[in-house]
């Protein structure tokens, strides 16, 4: 659980998950990764009903608990792309 909460704070305050499109935050992600992570509960998706048909938008969830050692859970950070921009933009390297 405590590794849990510091992911989370990683995840959503350094890599700025949350603050796509606001200004005067950062967000390392290319997209809104906020709509993925809520499972698109946000309604404003879609207003206008031009793109989408909520009617038809069907939701679904997929958790499952991993254990990794410390290389395959840093594996996994190298493979998310806000991470590597993250790291790059802060000249920070990992071997």
């Amino acid at each position: 659980e405590l590794f849990h909460k510091a992911f989370g704070k990683y995840y959503v305050r350094t890599l700025g998950s949350y603050d796509f499109g606001v200004e005067g935050k950062k967000c390392y992600w290319k997209i809104d990764r906020k709509l993925l992570d809520t499972g698109f509960e946000d309604k404003a998706m879609f207003a206008g009903g031009d793109l989408f048909d909520e009617a038809s938008f069907e939701r679904m969830f997929f958790f499952e608990n991993v254990w990794m050692n410390e290389e395959t859970l840093f594996g996994y950070f190298r493979s998310m792309s806000a991470y590597n921009e993250y790291m790059l933009e802060n000249g920070v390297e990992y071997d």
